[in-house]
């Protein structure tokens, strides 16, 4: 005679997390002002450019000062145009990329509509006057 063992098994134990409830995300800008604020981060940046640029021209201009007056003493009189020459030459290395940040500074995706929309109105007027 065999013997069944019967066991009984408890219903699993589920553990529910609570969910935090979920606050409304804050605004980061105001939504009429994102383009302005783009504009200034990219004039702030062609600033920044310029200044560092500016200071790694005068360093340059500076080296080749000291550079001179090692040789001689009136000889930075004699090297100041091409000392300055030196500096520039390293000035406008970096001044390359400002031109572009204030472009994009100022031609947004809204200028670029309203300039678009304004070619297309004075061409059909144009085409208006010419062929009624």
């Amino acid at each position: 005679m065999t013997q069944t063992i019967r066991f009984e098994l408890n219903p699993p134990i589920v553990i529910k997390r609570r969910t935090k409830k979920r606050r409304k995300k804050k605004r980061l800008r105001t939504p009429g002002l994102q383009e302005t604020l783009d504009a200034e981060r990219y004039l702030a940046r062609a600033m920044h450019r310029t200044a560092t640029s500016v200071d790694q021209g005068m360093a340059a201009y500076r080296k080749a000062r000291k550079k001179s007056a090692k040789k001689k003493p009136e000889r930075v009189i004699w090297d100041f145009i091409p000392n300055t020459m030196v500096g520039t030459a390293k000035m406008s290395r970096g001044l390359t990329r400002v031109p572009v940040d204030v472009v994009k500074a100022f031609y947004s995706r809204r200028t670029r509509r309203m300039m678009r929309r304004s070619l297309q109105n004075g061409t059909r007027l144009v085409a208006e006057t010419l062929f009624p």
